[in-house]
């Protein structure tokens, strides 16, 4: 909340990247989009199962994702 009043977001407006559970269910309970980042398809199947919207493989892919991905 403290971050979209500050920059006049809305929580739907955000991607909260991340590599863990707590990350992924953070951006969700924040009502943030999350975004998974795993190295293996394992590690990136197990972020969406616990809230990922998705999930990419190295943090060089978000611009990709976002560019066919409108949130």
């Amino acid at each position: 909340d403290f971050f979209c009043d500050k920059y006049g977001f809305s929580p739907s407006e955000v991607l909260m990247v991340g590599d863990t559970e707590t990350d992924m269910l953070f951006g969700k309970n924040s009502g943030a989009y999350p975004l998974g980042v795993g190295k293996t398809e394992a590690n990136r199947a197990h972020l969406v199962s616990v809230g990922a919207c998705d999930a990419v493989y190295d943090v060089s892919c978000i611009k990709d994702w976002l560019s066919q991905n409108k949130i």
